[in-house]
């Protein structure tokens, strides 16, 4: 669980500096939907990451051989609970090899996929209560004129997901007109564009991603450039930003900053402590002004960025280099000799003489218990007398053990090194043996 996390999470990395790209320099209009389209995608890459066929990158790597003294081999020595190869006892044609279960491992990742599910439900009520308080909201108001009033927002509010409402303070009706068709402009922008389903969908990702920084960041810049959006639509439509900041200014001074819960599912017209930032940008000289969004804009940022999200869950770091450093034979061995010709027996020739099958050559003990952490970057090490495997896949430890090329060998997702689980190896070399040997003696191991 933790490397899949770990893997989803480098993917949106790459996905957000994409964004970054062709987000530099936009309207705020534009920039919202580069940045909705990465939180769509961040939830995409978590439901269906490890569903999509991979898209090998092939890259060149050199891996340094790693030596570890003798004194650092026995301080990692398995315990007693960690999984032990003995030599096996024949049964037949068949070896049986007792291993035993590694419990203590198993509670540990346990309790780390259980705290990360506590803390994520956590947020999830949280949301789910913030989405009950809005609704209860909207219930408790009252239609006068054609809108919604209530006495228990101080400022205009846009409220509802699939069917957003405005919700306007009692004292609208106090209103001049100029202001009241400006709160109108904003709060209908933000109807038209749908940011309070994106809003949604933002808090939702970080409550999935709450260990992530870039959940957190993408949510408050989404409410941010939402509300940029709908000043410069507002400011489009109406003419007069002048008029416009002081407005801004004056539902400012008499905000309610006790929404709590409600912040992630209402908009609010002059919310947040980026009153500041907004005037100036209105404000600022030269500045010209857009309604925001054509839908053939939205199409260009979707059709654009499905590949993207596409790319950045399927692709992959194929090595080129092989897996085994220096000391070890490649995993792509020569070819086996071929029988060019053979000379007959004569009736004069000794008969020949049976030689009995050569016993396979084993590991002498060897120590298997799961790889720690994320990495996906397995390495062979000889060394005196013994072998080291660190963080390999079942899927790479075939290949090796049968000498076959990498993607050679296939089966169910366990079995892959994207996916499956990895291992750390420790193997004692019988005495006088090569590296030719070793691959044989995996063979071993794995039967």
């Amino acid at each position: 669980m933790l490397a899949y996390f770990a893997d989803v999470s480098v993917r949106v990395c790459v996905l957000a500096l994409i964004a970054v790209v062709f987000a530099w320099r936009r309207s705020a209009a534009v920039q919202h939907a580069v940045w909705a389209t990465v939180v769509c995608g961040m939830l995409a890459l978590f439901g269906i990451s490890s569903a999509l066929p991979r898209l090998p990158l092939k890259v060149l790597q050199a891996l340094p051989e790693q030596s570890l003294p003798e004194q650092a081999l026995l301080e990692h020595a398995p315990p007693d609970h960690v999984r032990r190869f003995e030599p096996p006892t024949q049964f037949g044609d068949r070896a049986a090899v007792a291993i035993p279960y590694s419990a203590p491992l198993r509670r540990e990742i346990d309790w780390v996929a259980l705290g990360y599910g506590v803390v994520a439900l956590a947020f999830l009520l949280r949301f789910a209560v913030g989405a009950f308080l809005a609704r209860r909201l909207v219930k408790q108001s009252a239609l006068m004129d054609g809108f919604r009033e209530s006495e228990r927002i101080a400022v205009p509010l846009t409220v509802g997901w699939f069917r957003p409402e405005i919700l306007l303070p009692l004292e609208w009706r106090d209103w001049e007109r100029a202001k009241l068709e400006a709160v109108l402009a904003h709060e209908g922008a933000h109807v038209r564009r749908c940011d309070s389903l994106i809003a949604a969908i933002a808090g939702i990702n970080r409550s999935i991603f709450w260990f992530h920084p870039l959940a957190w960041w993408l949510e408050r810049r989404l409410a941010l450039l939402a509300e940029l959006a709908c000043d410069e639509a507002c400011v489009a439509a109406t003419g007069d930003p002048e008029q416009y900041a002081s407005l801004l200014i004056e539902m400012a001074r008499v905000v309610d900053a006790s929404r709590g819960r409600l912040r992630e599912h209402a908009l609010a017209m002059a919310a947040g402590s980026r009153i500041g930032m907004r005037v100036g940008s209105i404000l600022k000289e030269g500045r010209r002004f857009s309604e925001g969004m054509s839908r053939m804009g939205w199409a260009a940022i979707v059709l654009g960025g499905v590949p993207l999200v596409w790319a950045a869950g399927a692709m992959t770091l194929d090595h080129q280099a092989p897996v085994l450093p220096l000391r070890l034979p490649p995993l792509n061995s020569p070819k086996a000799p071929v029988l060019v010709a053979q000379a007959r027996p004569t009736a004069q020739s000794a008969p020949a003489v049976a030689k009995a099958p050569a016993a396979p050559v084993r590991f002498e003990v060897a120590s298997i218990r799961p790889a720690l952490g994320s990495s996906f970057k397995d390495s062979f090490t000889m060394h005196p007398g013994r072998v080291e495997i660190a963080s390999v896949s079942l899927q790479r430890l075939m290949e090796y053990a049968f000498r076959l090329p990498q993607k050679q060998v296939d089966g169910p997702q366990w079995l892959h090194h994207w996916g499956g689980p990895h291992f750390d190896i420790i193997a004692k070399l019988p005495q006088g043996a090569t590296a030719d040997q070793v691959p044989e003696m995996i063979r071993a191991l794995l039967v």
